[in-house]
C-alpha cells in the first residue's frame, strides 16, 4: 500500500468532500435563495451548471475510487461473507443512491430553469436534494464504522 494507494484514498476523500458538501450547500442555501426569487434566472441556470458539473465529477470520483479501494481489500467472497464486507457493499450502495438522487434533482431543476420558472426549479428539485444530504451523511456515517 504505498503512494499510489495513498493517492487514490487522498482522491476519494476529496471526491466524498465535494459531492456531499456542494450537496448540503445547495439544500441550506441555494435553494431557499431561489424560492424566494431573489436571484436572476440567469443566476440559477449558471448555478446549476456549475453544481450538475461538480457533483458529476465529483460523483464518478467517488464511485471509481471507491471500487479501486474495496478491490485492494476484500475479494468477491469476503464482501458478501463478512461483517466489513456487507458494511463495504452498504456504503458503495448509498453512495450510488446519492449519486442517483442527485443526477434526478439536478435534470429536474435544469429543466424548470431552461423554461425561466426558477421558484419552480427549487420547488421541484428541493425533495431529492434533501433526500441527497440524508443519504451523504448516512454514507458518511456507515463509512467511518469499517
Amino acid at each position: 500500500m504505498g503512494v499510489a494507494y495513498a493517492a487514490v484514498e487522498a482522491a476519494n476523500l476529496l471526491a466524498v468532500v465535494v459531492l456531499v458538501g456542494a450537496t448540503i450547500s445547495m439544500v441550506l442555501v441555494v435553494l431557499p435563495v431561489v424560492r424566494r426569487g431573489i436571484v436572476s434566472t440567469a443566476v440559477v441556470r449558471s448555478i446549476g451548471r456549475r453544481f450538475a458539473g461538480v457533483t458529476a465529477v465529483s460523483g464518478t470520483g467517488v464511485l471509481l475510487t471507491e471500487a479501486y479501494l474495496t478491490s485492494t481489500q476484500h475479494t468477491l467472497s469476503s464482501l458478501v461473507t463478512t461483517m466489513s464486507g456487507r458494511l463495504v457493499l452498504a456504503s458503495m450502495l448509498l453512495w450510488v443512491v446519492l449519486v442517483a438522487c442527485v443526477t434526478v434533482g439536478t435534470g429536474r431543476f435544469a429543466k424548470a430553469v431552461a423554461t425561466g420558472e426558477t421558484e419552480a426549479a427549487a420547488a421541484r428539485s428541493r425533495r431529492w436534494y434533501e433526500i441527497s444530504a440524508i443519504v451523504g451523511a448516512a454514507s458518511i456515517a456507515l463509512t467511518g464504522l469499517f
